[in-house]
């Protein structure tokens, strides 16, 4: 107890002969909610009084008005312990929502989002439209309304209905999201989640693998990028494993775009074994601010519905050919689905021999298109950092081509595409790079070309049909002394349409330096300054 003659004792004594006033009791309710100290002396002094009731007691009159006394006491006791409970329950909610959330919402669209920007274990709904979250562990995940949901922590995701795209980060692997048809499990990986009104979940596996255990029956089952499965809501077994539909969301756009924006806003970092091919090969088609050639890339295989049409991969060359010679007519393109985002920029092209089925993901398009029978066409009016004669070198599985002023100056195709099947083929279009293997293949230089201020360039990036793409884009200048390789071809810098990142010169770096790469001058980078608004002069070539 507290030492005699303290307040508090006063207090307690008032309480005791009731004479308490409205003041004494705001006192004591204070005291006893903050302090732990008073509650331990508040319910000791119930113990003592009421033991001395007990010791007190021999007439009839006393034990009534013990009685009466230890009624009063034990109502007025258990009021302030359900008040105490409630008081420590509701602070224990408050300090739980002060806690960091599970996961934050970065951005989201064609929605009114109503909830909270930052969340933590509360049931949240969607309507229409999606919003994209990111966990406390790094992972990026979408939801697609209409949809009802919760995260549990930031490493689970309780899906109840609707859809959901979860990208994991090297440091969340282990996500799970959690259906009424049974849990899946990400062993690091990007896949999506359908739950519909009946319980039952479709899973599609993009890039990675994932374990499905099913609520009710069935033993674990895993998938790999490409595969779905679909774990039926009445608890039978899942079916068979299946490829992956391509419409997966009923908005694919929609998801699409804000996956694109969360990649600009919160870009996760990814493993070195396990680089992400947004971030590692996104070099060619940067879906940043707006910097570098601009350009469109065309699915071969859809109409501008996005409907299935025809597509002959053994005319794949031809048809790239054809349109570039033609400079890309509307006309022309109009028949074929063109890939959002529509505003897409070259940098520079140092990419990596990777699966060819990666190609949506290093597109930014892989809820729009499936692999292959795609071409990127970047144009527009740049500026040499010098004037003089230059020339283009590079290598792309399957097409590299590039235009200047509308004539074609490279083919670093792997297979001979410009000069295929014509009466008169030009060789400065394709001329041996040394004797090195470049990634897959072997490099080419191009005709020598004399810029002397604003050019109109066109370059041509695609993939056929193959288990591989992958490619780079190098640039040199006749009266520049390059470094040379054992082989004696000059050591040439990628070519550049804007100034570029610390990141950008780091991955340059990392792309010359690595194994899986090829040797490039990245110290010194010749920048051609885009300038759109400046119409084209002609130029002239040599041999």
């Amino acid at each position: 107890m507290n030492r005699p003659n303290d307040p508090w004792d006063a207090l307690l004594g008032r309480y005791l002969a009731g004479q308490m006033n409205a003041d004494d009791r705001r006192m004591l309710n204070e005291r006893l909610r903050h302090d732990p100290a008073a509650r331990r002396d508040f319910a000791e002094m119930l113990n003592v009084d009421s033991a001395l009731a007990v010791a007190a007691a021999g007439t009839r009159e006393e034990r009534l008005a013990r009685a009466i006394r230890n009624k009063r006491l034990t109502w007025i006791g258990a009021t302030i312990a359900t008040a105490l409970i409630l008081i420590f329950t509701l602070g224990w909610w408050v300090m739980q929502e002060d806690r960091a959330p599970f996961a934050t919402v970065i951005t989201s669209q064609g929605t009114e989002w109503s909830g909270p920007t930052a969340v933590r274990g509360k049931m949240q709904h969607i309507q229409t439209g999606a919003v994209g979250f990111q966990t406390a562990t790094g992972n990026r995940v979408i939801v697609e309304g209409p949809a009802t949901f919760r995260f549990t922590s930031a490493q689970e995701l309780r899906l109840d209905h609707g859809r959901v795209l979860a990208m994991v980060s090297p440091e969340g692997k282990g996500f799970t999201v959690v259906t009424p048809a049974g849990k899946i499990v990400d062993h690091g990986t990007e896949f999506g989640v359908d739950v519909d009104a009946d319980g039952s979940a479709e899973v599609q596996v993009y890039l990675g693998a994932v374990v499905i255990t099913p609520k009710r029956q069935g033993s674990h089952r895993s998938l790999t990028k490409g595969e779905a499965l679909t774990m039926p809501g009445d608890g039978s077994p899942p079916g068979a494993v299946t490829s992956g539909r391509r419409q997966f969301f009923t908005q694919p756009q929609t998801v699409q775009q804000l996956r694109n924006t969360m990649d600009q806003q919160a870009p996760v970092s990814a493993a070195p074994d396990t680089p992400s091919p947004r971030t590692a090969h996104g070099d060619f088609c940067n879906l940043g601010n707006g910097a570098g050639l601009p350009g469109i890339v065309y699915d071969f295989k859809q109409d501008p519905q996005k409907r299935d049409i025809p597509f002959d991969a053994e005319s794949y060359f031809q048809k790239v050919k054809a349109l570039g010679a033609a400079g890309f007519p509307t006309g022309e393109v109009q028949g074929y689905f063109q890939v959002p985002p529509l505003q897409r920029r070259f940098a520079y092209l140092a990419m990596p021999v990777e699966e060819a089925d990666l190609a949506p993901w290093t597109l930014g398009a892989e809820q729009s298109m499936q692999p292959t029978g795609w071409v990127a066409h970047y144009s527009g009016v740049v500026t040499p950092p010098t004037s003089g004669e230059w020339r283009f070198v590079g290598y792309f599985d399957d097409a590299l081509a590039v235009y200047i002023n509308g004539h074609p100056v490279l083919d670093g195709s792997r297979d001979e595409m410009i000069n295929a099947g014509e009466p008169r083929p030009d060789p400065t279009l394709r001329q041996p790079f040394g004797t090195q293997t470049v990634l897959n293949g072997k490099a080419y230089a191009g005709k020598w070309v004399a810029l002397n201020g604003p050019t109109r360039i066109d370059i041509v990036v695609g993939e056929r049909v193959g288990s591989q793409m992958g490619g780079l884009l190098m640039v040199e200048n006749r009266r520049t002394a390059y470094n040379v390789r054992s082989d004696g071809s000059p050591i040439l810098p990628p070519f550049v349409t804007r100034r570029l990142s610390t990141e950008d010169r780091a991955h340059i770096k990392a792309f010359s330096e690595s194994r899986d790469g090829f040797q490039l001058e990245w110290q010194n980078l010749p920048v051609f300054r885009l300038d759109d608004s400046t119409p084209a002069p002609a130029a002239t070539s040599s041999k």
